[in-house]
């Protein structure tokens, strides 16, 4: 059953897609797709209560990337069964084993479905920080995926604009706004984000990403696109960020000329202009990155009060000018890109 799973993970959440999508199926050319959907959706319930840890510790490992495939089709295909209910039981539980935790509980894979499900996509962080520092091999594509599932939950936190509407002047993809009632993180939780972000990068840097992933046939290949991919999510992050802190890491992992500064917390003139220039070198990059073409899945948000005006930041990017957090679902819904 678990292997049925890779497959069907791998087809929806294909490893070239762009942040925040997965593979856009064309139902009307499935011959009955109510039908299939029933039948699809049936089949991951079960496959839910197959699920629980087995074995040594060691190998709770693939369990946890079973959970994380079980939840992301669970919620792509629209179900409605209480994971975090059964994630939850004794026998299902993963502990951290001393390592940090949120305060709701010492379990793994309770926090990774509160975050791909939204309940509390906070509690993803300290999961993604387990993932990476267990020491054991995973999969590489799921964990990518669930790296940027929680970049699309501390997006909304990082105020690009430092105006009174947290949301003016956010870049983000298509992908990560349709639900823009998300929890404020704290920059601590943001750090922590980047800090297992750094570790990632430098893994797929280094070329021992096969010791510590399990790579599929052309591994060598899906290291650069993940890679590329890791360095694209960190670009729109870091277009967005505005804390000096927070940057520096940013610049860190992209290979970015560093600031230098004696006090880095006193915001001086050489200090402002090193944020500038930072996140102009992310923007070059996102548009260097799509080939001089429109940018669909992106989307720069633009608070209608005339007292925050901004101007396009791109031909090649649209901007969505809302009222309220609201109107930015609604508008996403109905708009096209361009």
């Amino acid at each position: 059953m678990t292997a049925t799973l890779d497959r069907l993970y791998a087809v929806i959440y294909s490893p070239i897609f762009v942040q925040g999508s997965i593979a856009d199926l064309d139902w009307n050319s499935i011959r009955n797709a109510a039908e299939c959907m029933r039948v699809v959706r049936e089949w991951i319930k079960k496959t839910i209560y197959y699920l629980r840890p087995t074995g040594q510790p060691a190998n709770y490992t693939n369990y946890l990337m079973s959970v994380i495939r079980v939840t992301s089709l669970h919620t792509a295909f629209g179900g409605v069964r209480p994971l975090q209910e059964y994630v939850s039981r004794q026998g299902c539980r993963v502990s951290y084993g001393g390592q940090p935790f949120t305060v709701t509980g010492d379990n793994v894979s309770a926090d990774i479905v509160a975050c791909l499900t939204r309940s509390d996509a906070i509690r993803g962080v300290p999961a993604l920080r387990f993932l990476l520092q267990k020491g054991v091999r995973t999969d590489l594509l799921v964990v990518c995926n669930f790296a940027e599932e929680v970049c699309s939950t501390l997006v909304s936190s990082l105020h690009p604009s430092g105006n009174s509407s947290p949301l003016h002047g956010l870049l983000a993809p298509r992908g990560w706004i349709m639900n823009p009632n998300k929890p404020v993180a704290s920059r601590d939780t943001i750090q922590g984000f980047l800090c297992c972000l750094l570790r990632l990068v430098n893994i797929l840097r280094s070329g021992r990403a096969h010791t510590r992933f399990h790579l599929q046939q052309h591994g060598e290949a899906l290291v650069d696109i993940i890679l590329a991919r890791m360095c694209r999510m960190l670009c729109i992050f870091g277009y967005n960020v505005r804390d000096v802190g927070l940057s520096k890491i940013i610049a860190e992992i992209l290979l970015l000329p560093p600031l230098e500064e004696d006090d880095p917390d006193i915001l001086s003139v050489q200090t402002l202009w090193w944020l500038v220039d930072l996140r102009r070198q992310c923007l070059e990059t996102i548009l260097a990155l799509d080939d001089d073409s429109d940018i669909q899945d992106l989307v720069h948000l633009v608070h209608k009060n005339g007292c925050y005006p901004a101007s396009p930041i791109s031909s090649r990017i649209p901007q969505l000018v809302f009222e309220d957090v609201a109107d930015i679902a609604r508008k996403m819904k109905r708009a096209p890109p361009f």
